[in-house]
């Protein structure tokens, strides 16, 4: 390896040859890892405040001290941000010597057009994983410059974590440079004004740096037994002729085979991470590292497939083992599964088109993980072919707004752009919880993942929920169902045909999509009415008038460990109580919060615009003038009193640091919608896929030897696990079931869920059951009386556990299910429009032919019957 040195007054030396013709755009591609045989676990916003700011738990002072000292000095050389160039850095590992494995690493960091250096260097896609940087590598920063002569600095020590440090390791050559593109090395990740830009335009890049690059390697971690016996079984099963002696030699060696590698699949973090989505479907080849095992990334995706697809093969071949039941629902299954929907490619591996929208992405892979909620979006934004762009401010990973703001301009732009409401049915939002750990309450209209079929990613591969009605996949696009049909009032006015950012109409404030006067809530608060005085210092509408209290609020820093959500702002409040008083309003804390901690009476911040320009998704979310907001009633156990209410900088910074999240904001929706019925009767909660007799026999009647289609076809939501419709032998299968004794107890109850490893069934029951265990699964069979404009009659449906008798069923334009509300009696809306009120969004329901616009033939009669319903 030779090395020119030569020193200088600047105190850099010349360095050899082979790195200037790197850099010059001169030097060949990588070589294959591998040839074919038959990232990260957080938003880059944020990593870096675990690697820059939390320093690791190590038993030596010293080597923590080192680590602490080149977190701090480590210097960066800037990149050309601008939205017409691609700069990035890229990492050039020196090889090892043979003989040292544990060898220090030693690199060199600089900077490129990421167009000269296409096809010519590679990416790394790993777990950042949850330790801390207690590692060292040495990187030497370099440069050409004017005069065309290569530079370079001298060493500097760069903090790293130890999964990391283990692939750079294990990555590089002995006798050539490996040129390696690495987000936490590569991307400045510090919490820094100009790392911040730096961090938003490199996340837009994501997808063209791993589709620039020859390879992107995978890095698994350190190996053990069980993981290199599954790759090497993985070399086995490439081979199509071994695969069938594997699926037709039932032994001990075999089985054992098969359960290594679902095993390894499982607990193998990288594929349930969201950050390597874009990694691997923007690759044009990759290979798969675990420690020194090595295989091609197509050999492991067929290998998944072909689990896949012989699932019911393997599980009868292999029966009694339960993890062959996951092959279906794990993590690697459902990457593969999704991945060639993501792009189509050219030959070369060159992305043609991007397939997808931001939607459909976001709503797909509820098994893959982030450890920040907010890289549910982040972490694939750079895949869809609607992707917001460094405009939209509301989505770049430098927007300090708190994650409740991101995900309410997410359901908004789903709105904008699908022209639907099916978003505020789909269970897409991870939880969100504040700096003490405690849950940050989202409106009902955004729906977390606990609700979706398996819940949240990590915690458990079996079932918690039934499937979602309104589910969307890439490899099924279309609705299932159609209840509204082509209603969908007031969209129009919302949005423009041919462009829909253009800007809100005035009579709409950011919570409202359709075109509907702004309503004010009225509430009574603990029977007092105190008067606002707009002209008072103290008032809310003249603090937010000074903009020195503005400008102190913008000085205050929310960031520690994570980036948290801020506080919403209240403006000025005006409240309407039932009898028509008029009150001023503060904002109630969360029930059940047990902190000592008050709660102000007046808003935390004002968001203020300071562009001329107007962007679309925050004129969303700003309040036009003379328009009050909707607030939640204050707390009844505590009076009004602005004067004893805290300071505007208590309401961001209190003891411990701890920010006050449990105020209740201002975070609603408005609908059009009408009324289809009330639930009178709602059977248990059907746990463990048991349906109880005592509704078989409500919804089969007298009837023997039969069975009604509002039981056989309600049972499976009158669809097939695709989403299509039912083949008629399901009506036979489901009578075959309520028959068979083996299914039915001594009570009636029919259990979906009981293992049939010993009673083998025929084909067709079998897929009967296993599709309406996975729609009753933790809903509720209901009775429902339809308005009096649609007869009085009694229909049945299913809905979700947390129904109760008297809420109310409606047919929501632009959604294609019915929706359970229920009302909140504390408020009602005022205003010269038709408003039924303020409700919860409950969730999704079937209700048997209701379904597919039925309700909706009569549109003179829906027209009679629209309402606006104000969802909290």
């Amino acid at each position: 390896m030779e090395r020119l040195v030569a020193g200088e007054a600047s105190g850099m030396s010349v360095y050899d040859r082979k790195l200037k013709d790197f850099l010059l755009g001169n030097n060949n591609e990588p070589q294959d890892r591998i040839a074919r045989q038959g990232a990260p676990s957080h938003r880059a916003q944020y990593r870096g405040q675990d690697l820059w700011k939390r320093y690791f738990n190590h038993p030596s002072v010293k080597q923590a001290k080192r680590v602490q000292r080149a977190t701090k000095s480590f210097s960066y050389e800037g990149l050309n941000l601008k939205e017409n160039h691609q700069q990035i850095r890229l990492l050039r590992i020196h090889p090892q010597r043979v003989e040292n494995f544990d060898e220090t690493v030693v690199c060199d960091l600089f900077v490129v057009d990421l167009a000269r250096v296409k096809n010519k260097f590679e990416a790394l896609s790993y777990c950042w994983g949850d330790s801390q940087a207690d590692q060292i590598i040495s990187i030497h920063r370099a440069a050409v410059d004017e005069t065309g002569q290569l530079h370079c600095g001298p060493a500097q020590e760069f903090p790293v974590r130890s999964n990391l440090h283990q692939a750079l390791k294990h990555l590089r050559h002995t006798t050539q440079f490996v040129s390696l593109w690495v987000d936490a090395i590569c991307i400045d990740q510090r919490d820094r004004p100009y790392a911040a830009a730096e961090k938003n335009r490199q996340l837009s890049m994501m997808s063209e740096i791993y589709n620039c690059a020859k390879n992107v390697c995978i890095w698994l971690g350190d190996p053990d037994e069980q993981s290199s016996k599954a790759l090497s079984f993985v070399h086995k099963i490439s081979n199509f002729e071994e695969l069938e002696a594997c699926l037709r030699i039932v032994d001990e060696a075999t089985t054992g085979q098969w359960m290594n590698l679902v095993e390894t699949l499982k607990k193998t973090q990288w594929f349930s991470r969201r950050w390597i989505i874009q990694e691997i479907a923007s690759a044009r080849s990759a290979s798969v590292h675990c420690g020194h095992n090595v295989v091609h990334w197509d050999d492991l995706a067929v290998a998944i497939s072909i689990l896949e697809e012989n699932q019911a093969m393997i599980e009868r071949a292999f029966s009694p083992k339960p993890i062959f039941a996951q092959i279906s629902n794990l993590s690697a299954t459902q990457l593969v599964k999704s991945l060639t929907h993501v792009y189509r490619k050219f030959s070369t591996g060159e992305i043609a088109e991007k397939l997808l929208d931001l939607e459909t992405l976001v709503c797909t892979f509820q098994q893959s993980q982030a450890k920040f909620p907010e890289d549910v979006i982040h972490s694939v934004r750079a895949l869809a072919h609607d992707s917001p762009g460094l405009e939209d401010f509301e989505f770049s990973a430098n927007n300090d707004k708190g994650t409740p703001e991101l995900f309410i301009a997410f359901v908004h732009r789903c709105i904008e752009r699908s022209r639907s409401r099916d978003i505020i049915c789909r269970h897409w939002a991870p939880p969100v919880t504040d700096t003490s750990r405690e849950r940050v309450q989202l409106p009902s209209w955004i729906s977390d993942l606990t609700n979706a079929p398996f819940g949240l990613p990590g915690t458990s591969h079996e079932r918690q929920n039934g499937e979602n009605f309104v589910a969307v996949s890439p490899h099924r696009r279309w609705k299932q169902y159609n209840a509204s049909g082509t209603w969908n009032p007031n969209l129009d006015g919302y949005l423009s045909q041919k462009d829909p950012q253009v800007r809100v109409p005035s009579a709409q404030t950011r919570w409202s999509t359709g075109n509907v006067p702004m309503p004010s809530i009225s509430s009574k608060v603990n029977g007092a009415h105190a008067h606002e005085d707009t002209s008072s210092p103290s008032s809310p509408t003249a603090r937010f008038q000074n903009s020195s209290n503005v400008d102190a609020l913008d000085e205050l820093s929310l960031r520690d460990a994570v980036q948290e959500p801020r506080p919403r702002s209240t403006d000025s409040l005006s409240f309407t109580s039932t009898n028509g008083e008029v009150t001023s309003g503060a904002a109630s804390p969360t029930k059940g919060h047990k902190r000592s901690i008050t709660a102000p009476a007046i808003s935390a911040k004002k968001e203020i615009n300071k562009t001329n320009d107007w962007n679309p998704i925050l004129s969303a979310f700003t309040k036009p003038n003379g328009l009050n907001t909707i607030k939640e009633l204050a707390d009844p156990a505590r009076p009004l009193n602005h004067q004893n209410s805290r300071s505007l900088q208590g309401l961001y910074i209190q003891e411990g640091k701890e920010q006050v999240h449990h105020m209740e904001h201002a975070d609603y929706l408005s609908v059009p919608g009408f009324v289809l019925g009330t639930i009178e009767k709602r059977s248990d909660t059907m746990r463990e896929g048991v349906i109880p007799g005592d509704w078989i026999a409500i919804l089969r009647g007298d009837k023997k030897n039969v069975v009604p289609d509002s039981l056989w076809r309600t049972m499976v939501a009158d669809r097939t696990e695709n989403g299509n419709n039912l083949p008629e032998w399901y009506k036979r299968a489901c009578l075959h079931c309520l028959e068979d004794s083996r299914f039915v107890n001594s009570q009636g109850d029919l259990n979906t869920n009981r293992s049939l490893s010993d009673t083998p069934l025929d084909t067709m029951t079998s897929k009967y059951l296993e599709r309406a265990k996975s729609v009753i699964w933790r809903r509720r069979f209901i009775q429902l009386k339809l308005g009096t404009a649609f007869g009085n009659d009694l229909v049945y449906g299913l809905a979700p556990e947390r129904c109760k008798k008297g809420d109310i069923v409606c047919i929501i334009g632009g959604c294609s299910v019915p929706v359970v509300l229920r009302k909140i009696e504390d408020l009602e809306v005022c205003g010269s429009f038709e408003a039924a009120g303020v409700f919860t969004l409950i969730g999704e329901t079937y209700i048997h032919q209701k379904m597919n616009g039925e309700a909706v033939q009569d549109l003179g009669r829906v027209k009679k019957l629209q309402k606006t319903f104000v969802l909290k």
